[in-house]
């Protein structure tokens, strides 16, 4: 892709160059700056400068502008894919890298903080994909991803689902607030004083919470998609300020066949696999509400019995 007047002007004042693309992940913050005094008129003196001034009136319009024409230096591919989330793994990614690789990468340095802090033994690898931050330009128009394996999406479907029955089983009247403080005042209310219906609202979230790690840390209900074929669900949404796809791949077997410099038509390659995923959360979701429903309406039984 041809680079844009404003984003060769950017990278020649941070590099006094066009270098090859993309750059560097270490540099993409030098470049967005560069870029933002390029497309706006006007410099940054730092971050929280330049997050004020996204974050004014027009800020979805700001956003999505030089996110946009940030891709150009920092995206792969036909579609410019770049991978924009924090809990990004120190390796340099590139055209062939695989999306199962970047999972093993993470999950690998993941396990090795968590090892050197317990004194264990890192635990083998298995999915960890969840809700990773993309951006990829398709037809012209910038799109927001968020990528996630089948097995860590369980924990969002469930979490989903509890809340959904917290509030209808145990349903409050928030007071209302109209300053920081009083909000504040609030929440310390709620946390340390709780009126009877808010405790069996905290009690049963803490059971649901409690019943999600059962089902699927001790169960294994998480690794329910491991022997699938390859299979993906992609859904696109547009509310007027951004294009959103959401995109659940079914095990490591789907994401070793998506690569960052071809990640859309490799997605279409997949086999839909939404009726089948759907009906199977569907499934796990109401032995979940039943599970949750007995839990939350057991009858509390003292130390003594």
């Amino acid at each position: 892709m041809t680079i844009s007047d404003e984003v060769r002007e950017a990278l020649v004042a941070v590099y006094g160059m066009v270098p090859q693309c993309p750059v560097p992940r270490s540099d993409a913050t030098k470049v967005r700056f560069a870029l933002a005094k390029e497309l706006f008129g006007r410099s940054f003196t730092d971050k929280e400068d330049l997050d004020q001034f996204l974050d004014g009136r027009e800020r979805y319009g700001r956003h999505n502008h030089l996110n946009r024409y940030l891709m150009e230096a920092t995206g792969v591919g036909h579609t410019l894919f770049t991978v924009t989330s924090l809990s990004h793994p120190d390796i340099e990614t590139d055209s062939a890298t695989t999306l199962l690789a970047f999972d093993q990468a993470h999950f690998s340095e993941f396990e090795a903080t968590i090892a050197e802090s317990s004194g264990s033994e890192p635990k083998p690898y298995r999915e960890s994909l969840y809700f990773l931050w993309t951006r990829s330009l398709l037809d012209g128009e910038l799109v927001y991803g968020f990528l996630s394996a089948a097995g860590p999406y369980l924990w969002d479907a469930l979490e989903d689902a509890l809340f959904a029955w917290v509030d209808e089983a145990f349903p409050v009247t928030p007071r209302k607030v109209e300053t920081p403080d009083a909000l504040a005042e609030e929440i310390d209310r709620q946390l340390n004083r709780p009126e009877a219906e808010e405790k069996k609202r905290f009690d049963a979230c803490a059971a649901g919470s409690r019943l999600i790690k059962t089902m699927l840390d001790d169960e294994g209900r998480d690794r329910m998609f491991e022997r699938d074929d390859p299979w993906v669900r992609r859904r696109l949404t547009d509310d007027g300020h951004e294009i959103r796809e959401d995109i659940v791949f079914s095990n490591a077997g789907a994401m070793e066949k998506v690569r960052f410099g071809s990640f859309h038509a490799d997605v279409a390659s997949l086999p839909d696999g939404s009726e089948r995923f759907e009906a199977r959360i569907a499934e796990l979701v109401e032995e979940f509400r039943l599970r949750l429903k007995e839990l939350a309406f057991a009858p509390k039984t003292s130390v003594d019995g």
